[in-house]
């Protein structure tokens, strides 16, 4: 199947038989904890609300420094194509090493390297991966974590001075600029020595940043932003920042209800949808979208949002209710 990033560039998604996924999240239950253990600074896994309280972390952060004399920002990094890069040789090592119960289960179904070739509809190959885990396997993200803690937890522990928070691929760090060109420079190369590459590269400073700390970032080829950033799906930044892409999302979530509406007004056998599973199909569609937004903003923010989102839910419900509606 091919889907494509905001980049343009093919997204892999394994499509493994369902016997092989009951298999993964089998292994994934007996192994959560010692990999959790093991990751201490990962909220990927399963982490209850982890990300929601970074977020309101590193924003709190950045708020109590605009009335001080340090100047504080937010780093973020993203692993380009972090899935199929990872290197399951030096991976099996750490298994080995840490949960040398599940190696026979890696070695039979990840160790060995696998290709998965995209093509369009005229069969042309879009791109070719040789290496690393598959996306769509319920192991793939911890297995990635894993692979990822020894950078992770050696930096948590080298630079103190640096609020670090990651998530799968995504490692956002907040601190004083001196501390995170200092992690910067770290990061990318570690992770370049372990085989990945870096996509996304951000830096945002509420206050300005001095000129010659502008160059030093420069050099890493990290942007430099001044109104905001998104880390971890959600967004900080300035009140125009924050009230736009808010914004965004809200006209987002309502298209997709006037999407629903449209296409549920008749099911593909030619019958009318039942009131019931349009409601079921609206919840599964934004629910999730909806409250994570609700939970990583402010409320000053998300009061007129959530109105609106709201109003939308109450309209496409009213219109379901005044429709002749198939029984359950």
């Amino acid at each position: 199947i091919l889907l494509k990033k905001k980049s343009g560039k093919p997204r892999p998604i394994g499509q493994d038989e369902p016997l092989r996924k009951i298999s993964s999240l089998i292994i994934w239950k007996a192994v959560a904890p010692d990999i959790q253990n093991y990751c201490p600074n990962q909220l990927a896994l399963g982490a209850s609300g982890g990300p929601e309280a970074a977020i309101h972390a590193v924003r709190a952060s950045l708020q109590s420094s605009i009335n001080s004399q340090e100047i504080v920002a937010v780093i973020n990094f993203d692993i380009e194509n972090a899935f199929p890069n990872t290197n399951t040789e030096n991976l099996g090592s750490i298994i080995k090493e840490n949960v040398p119960y599940a190696l026979q289960w890696f070695q039979q179904n990840v160790g060995k390297k696998n290709t998965i070739t995209f093509h369009d509809g005229k069969d042309t190959l879009i791109a070719s991966y040789k290496k690393g885990l598959t996306q769509g396997d319920p192991m793939s993200a911890p297995l990635f974590c894993l692979a990822l803690s020894g950078i992770n937890n050696f930096l948590a522990e080298e630079m103190k001075e640096v609020a670090q928070y990651y998530y799968a691929d995504n490692a956002n760090a907040v601190g004083q600029l001196q501390h995170l060109l200092t992690y910067a420079k770290e990061y990318i190369k570690l992770t370049k020595q372990a085989g990945f590459n870096l996509g996304t590269k951000t830096i945002y400073c509420p206050k300005e940043i001095p000129e010659d700390m502008k160059e030093e970032f420069n050099k890493l080829n990290i942007q430099i932003l001044t109104e905001g950033m998104e880390i971890m799906g959600a967004y900080v930044g300035n009140d125009e920042y924050m009230k736009d892409n808010l914004q965004k999302k809200s006209d987002h979530i309502i298209q997709t209800l006037q999407k629903i509406e449209k296409l549920t007004e008749m099911d593909n056998t030619g019958k009318q949808l039942s009131l019931s599973k349009a409601t079921f199909l609206i919840r599964q569609s934004i629910n999730n979208e909806f409250t994570f937004i609700l939970r990583t903003n402010p409320p000053r923010f998300t009061k007129q949002f959530a109105q609106q989102i709201d109003n939308a839910i109450y309209k496409t419900i009213k219109n379901f209710i005044g429709r002749k509606h198939q029984d359950d």
